[in-house]
């Protein structure tokens, strides 16, 4: 009689324990179709279209600077003028030296007519004639030889104008007015760069390497890229090279993808982070990433019914993104599914749907319990 009493007492208490159990408290999501891209994430760095080092073809001291650092400039403006006085004397010279040559080589020219008529006529040898030829032959090569130096005398009066050899922006200003600058030096007086368009540098693990010749040749494979930390700006554009290796100490494959950057908000050298999109699952389905959990039997989650009660769901999962998961099987479209709390929740568990911005649902991982 007393074991029996005692059990009695026990189950009226747990029934009661039961009756006032407060739901769990977890935030929800909701199954659905949509297109999941496939892509792969890395970090790469912008590069210029082109950057071009302007560097000194004569020496001389620099007289002017018609920029200022960081300018936008245009191919053939004028950046430099360097001291040009000896080199436009230099031309002078070889101006006159070249007058002085052509007057000779008319004169001997004439003189070889000459000679060809008296020999003609019997009144010269062949031997004064084979010489006033050969004078004449040698003062033409003095009026080339004199003409080429004018012509190079005139190159370096001209390049005492150094102008942009390309469009776009000048970095650091490394001579200033009043500085010697000396043909031949390595050192740039300044470097011009064109980011319009921009390339975007980045690598990806070589095992993505077969879907993205595939998708390369069809001409359809296109990253988006992000400045570093500034999720809100993204810019897209088509992948215009794949290294022709892999590289062995990294198992991955370099790329390099083109922008327009008309507006250069890709800077060069700049840090990126890159999302390439190898190929788009149209109308997939889909469920929040948080709401997927992996337990001893696989993935699950908790579906949500009408009555706001918890139900344990193994599912099929195909693949995960940073927000969504794709669903092979288990789920189906319209389900409530829980994307946390689940820690809390057991088969046929109460539970009161909390919003995303209040307090009071556990972050648990979940388990399956």
């Amino acid at each position: 009689m007393l074991a029996g009493l005692l059990l009695l007492i026990a189950c009226s208490r747990t029934d009661a324990n039961k009756a006032g159990a407060k739901p769990a408290p977890v935030r929800v999501g909701v199954v659905a179709q949509r297109d999941l891209p496939l892509t792969v994430e890395s970090y790469g760095s912008v590069e210029a279209n082109r950057s071009v080092s302007v560097l000194p073809q004569v020496t001389g001291l620099v007289t002017e600077v018609h920029f200022k650092e960081g300018d936008a400039v245009e191919r053939g403006q004028l950046l430099f003028t360097i001291d040009a006085r000896e080199y436009r004397a230099s031309r002078a010279q070889a101006s006159a030296e070249l007058a002085r040559n052509q007057a000779a080589a008319k004169q001997a020219k004439e003189e070889a007519a000459r000679m060809r008529r008296l020999v003609k006529a019997g009144l010269s040898s062949e031997q004064d004639l084979t010489a006033a030829e050969a004078l004449a032959e040698a003062t033409a090569a003095e009026v080339r030889l004199a003409r080429a130096q004018l012509t190079s005398a005139g190159l370096k009066v001209g390049f005492t104008r150094l102008l942009a050899p390309i469009s776009g922006r000048t970095g650091t200003l490394l001579v200033h007015r009043g500085n010697l600058v000396v043909q031949g030096t390595t050192s740039p007086l300044v470097v011009v760069r064109n980011s319009k368009p921009a390339y975007v540098r980045f690598s990806v693990p070589e095992q993505y390497l077969g879907a993205i010749r595939e998708q390369y040749a069809k001409g359809k494979l296109r990253a988006s890229v992000n400045p570093r930390g500034n999720s809100k700006e993204s810019y897209e554009g088509p992948v215009t090279f794949i290294e022709n290796s892999v590289d062995v100490t990294t198992a991955t494959i370099a790329l390099k993808a083109r922008f327009d950057n008309d507006a250069e908000q890709l800077w060069p050298g700049a840090s990126v982070d890159v999302k390439l999109v190898l190929r788009v699952d149209a109308q997939a389905l889909v469920a929040p990433e948080g709401a997927v959990q992996e337990g001893q039997d696989g993935p699950y989650a908790f579906v949500i019914d009408q009555e706001n009660k918890a139900h344990l769901r193994q599912v099929e999962v195909v693949r995960r993104t940073r927000d969504w998961v794709l669903i092979g099987a288990g789920l189906n479209v319209g389900e409530r599914v829980v994307t946390d709390g689940q820690v809390r929740l057991r088969e046929g568990t109460s539970v009161s749907i909390v919003e995303a911005n209040e307090p009071g649902a556990d972050a648990g991982s979940g388990g399956e319990g």
